[in-house]
């Protein structure tokens, strides 16, 4: 009885997910715009950060 629960419990987790990915994309939801920034932001730091990394890793090969 418990594996049928459990089975129970998963399609109605899943079935959730699914309605609140279809309300984010009907209502055009805030969160994308957020997320998106964030994440341009983030690729921003990441590549100043690398090519800070490449241009030590070059001074030390260079005067090591």
């Amino acid at each position: 009885m418990r594996g049928c629960l459990s089975f129970v419990i998963s399609i109605a987790a899943i079935a959730f997910l699914i309605c609140l990915v279809c309300w984010i994309f009907i209502t055009d939801f805030l969160l994308f715009d957020i997320l998106l920034m964030l994440g341009l932001i983030a690729l921003q730091v990441v590549v100043a950060l690398g090519i800070i990394v490449v241009v030590i890793w070059v001074i030390k090969e260079l005067f090591g």
